[in-house]
């Protein structure tokens, strides 16, 4: 299992931080991540960091062709990495069972765990916990048939502060 990192995470580029008074107001990270290799099973990429007391809002990511097999058979999920650093928070998904990537293509959240289930991942003892940054990040659930030697995954990562009431 291998793990990649985005510019944001292995630059530690800053991203805006958010305070109590801008809340209701929606962020967006860009992330971008450089494969050098194709990818296998379980390989995790680490995509941007969602600040404490954040929850995404929406997500966009753009892949290039990462199987080119003729029959490709890339899937991946995308949530938050638990604090191991070696698997994503159980209900914490955002994006479920994508197959973009056997073709290029563009994946918006297509899963609303992370979203309306905050204080159940967030309480989850594999997540970092509340008042901590969390990583978002993509997992290969199925290996791609041929993985691509080298590709591209870019992407928007869309946040905002917890209301009171939320937590």
């Amino acid at each position: 299992m291998a793990t990649y990192s985005s510019d944001l995470i292995t630059n530690k580029k800053q991203i805006p931080a958010v305070n109590a008074v801008q809340a209701r107001q929606v962020y967006c990270v860009p992330f971008q991540v450089t494969l050098s290799s194709a990818l296998a099973l379980n390989d995790l990429i680490k995509l941007a960091e969602l600040p404490n007391d954040c929850v995404p809002v929406d997500f966009v990511a753009f892949l290039s062709d990462l199987d080119t097999n003729g029959t490709p058979a890339l899937v991946w999920d995308a949530g938050i990495l638990n604090s191991d650093g070696d698997d994503l928070v159980s209900n914490s998904k955002i994006v479920s069972g994508s197959t973009v990537g056997q073709a290029a293509g563009v994946q918006r959240m297509n899963a609303s765990d992370c979203v309306f289930n905050y204080a159940t991942w967030i309480a989850d003892s594999e997540c970092d916990g509340r008042y901590k940054n969390n990583i978002v990040a993509m997992k290969v659930t199925t290996a791609p048939a041929t993985g691509a030697a080298s590709g591209t995954i870019k992407g928007l990562l869309f946040y905002r502060s917890l209301e009171t009431w939320e937590v």
